[in-house]
């Protein structure tokens, strides 16, 4: 049986949860080729949306972070990780 391509891919097999195809990936390194690489992506993603649910309070800051705290079901130390994380291009370490 053969596989079908998409249009826009000239590859078979290479879509992930991160693109549909490898071109269109936004990551610098597929996260096939990196060891930690899925679990990156995953954890960017999961804080860049405790990060968003901060953002959407209107609450004085310290009052924000609790709130966002609550609703996410996470940590204080979490969100303001999360809150950190979005204003520098690296990472949080002991994620």
């Amino acid at each position: 049986m053969d596989k079908v391509t998409p249009n826009h891919c000239a590859h078979i097999e290479c879509a992930c949860e991160v693109a549909s195809c490898c071109l269109q990936c936004p990551l610098p390194m597929c996260i096939h080729d990196d060891p930690q690489g899925l679990y990156t992506y995953r954890r960017s993603q999961y804080h860049e949306n405790v990060r968003q649910t901060f953002m959407r309070q209107t609450l004085p800051m310290t009052a924000a972070v609790k709130a966002t705290s609550l609703e996410m079901g996470v940590s204080l130390r979490t969100v303001y990780r999360a809150i950190k994380w979005g204003t520098s291009d690296e990472p949080p370490t002991n994620c």
